[in-house]
Order: C-alpha cells, then structure tokens, then sequence
C-alpha cells in the first residue's frame, strides 16, 4: 500500500472512530459553550471531519505539499 493510500485511510478512519466513541464520552458535566459535552463532541466532529477529509483528498490527488 502506498503512502497515500495509507494516509487518506488514516485520515478517514479518524472521524469515523471519534463519533463512534460517543458512549465513552457520554457525560452531562462538563459543559463546553453552553452545551453538554456529548452535544459539543458531536458538534466539534461535525466541523472537523470534513476538514481531515479534505486533506485526505488533497494528499490522494498529489496537491498536498
């Protein structure tokens, strides 16, 4: 397996992993912004997982640096 391939893998399997973690962050305390940190984690993974997808494309198609 390639270099890239391996990343872009890595890259996508990240967030995948994060929101399937939800029962172990499963918690009302702590509050993060006003909100319980389960609704925080869900929120955070739904702004962050598109960008690790993102750089996952970039190195697949070689614009990465």
């Amino acid at each position: 397996m390639n270099r890239e391939r391996s990343a872009t893998l890595i890259a996508a399997f990240i967030p995948l992993v994060m929101i399937l973690a939800t029962p172990a962050i499963n918690r009302i305390e702590p509050y993060v912004l006003g909100m319980p940190f389960m609704i925080f984690w869900h929120f955070l993974w739904l702004l962050v997982g598109p960008l690790v997808l993102t750089v996952a494309y970039l190195i697949r198609t070689g614009k990465w640096g």
